[in-house]
């Protein structure tokens, strides 16, 4: 989905806390991640909640870094900390959601994902990350009603339409998902077009990795292209019940997915799930 990865996020928060913490855990913490030091960087924001434990900041800092390294589950304990400090902060339950849904705990994200909306009623259209736990609960209609609603705020997000489109497929069939795709402006992120056309009957797959292997000017844009491209071939072909072919795909896709990227951890549940014996991707 169109978001910031979470290393920016993190660099966000690596910026300003410099600039608002006295004691200079978060600066020296920060000097460290940079060098590739995590585990010191790890040690220094570990340091700063020992002296200050009330401060929310420093365990959303560790728990910003945990995610980054994949550990989801402590990157949770973490933000429940932050939280309890700041039970009104939306942000931290937004985060904390994130980092249950990529632990594979998706029910107890979209405890988070709903705490959200409830909370903060802007929250409730820009929730993508809610239909997505739907999705994988099997509660499809009301993963729709979160993916049109989305729609309303983010017009020309392929993404979006694209997960509408697997919740009508399942709860209904893949031509009545085609009928009701989403009307689009413009998506410039490559491959997001020819990914449009395919599901919506008008292209190839051959269009899409073409598109998606296309030079890009960013630092690891191929890389991503290609990764969106075969995460987004992988779920057709799991919706046309060709699990061995979307497990290939998925397989390609998860050793190409950056760290800290939502969408990475979302194709590694999505793999994990179809690679279980007599289990779908989505809830029994």
């Amino acid at each position: 989905m169109k978001s910031l990865a979470a290393f920016l996020c993190c660099c966000f928060l690596l910026q300003w806390a410099v600039q608002a913490d006295e004691t200079n855990y978060l600066q020296q913490a920060t000097s460290a991640w940079r060098a590739k030091d995590t585990a010191k960087a790890l040690e220094l924001i570990s340091t700063g909640i020992k002296v200050d434990p009330k401060d929310s900041r420093l365990w959303n800092f560790r728990a910003q870094m945990r995610s980054l390294l994949k550990s989801y589950d402590e990157a949770a304990q973490d933000l429940s900390e932050a939280i309890k400090i700041d039970p009104k902060s939306t942000f931290l339950v937004m985060e904390r959601g994130m980092a249950r849904f990529q632990a594979g705990k998706i029910t107890e994200a979209l405890i988070d994902f709903d705490r959200a909306n409830e909370t903060e009623p802007r929250m409730e259209a820009q929730n993508w990350q809610r239909g997505i736990a739907l999705y994988y609960l099997g509660r499809y209609a009301d993963g729709r009603r979160q993916f049109e609603t989305h729609h309303k705020v983010n017009a020309d997000d392929v993404e979006n339409a694209v997960w509408l489109f697997m919740c009508i497929a399942r709860a209904e069939n893949m031509e009545a998902a085609r009928k009701a795709m989403l009307p689009l402006g413009k998506d410039d992120r490559v491959p997001m077009t020819e990914i449009y056309q395919y599901y919506a009957g008008k292209g190839t797959k051959e269009e899409v990795i073409k598109a998606a292997r296309a030079d890009s000017t960013e630092p690891g844009g191929q890389r991503r292209q290609v990764f969106y491209a075969l995460f987004y071939l992988a779920i057709h072909d799991d919706l046309e019940g060709k699990r061995a072919d979307a497990i290939d795909k998925l397989e390609q896709a998860v050793t190409l997915g950056e760290p800290g990227d939502y969408m990475a951890s979302v194709a590694a549940i999505h793999l994990k799930r179809l690679k279980e014996p007599g289990t779908t991707a989505t809830a029994p």
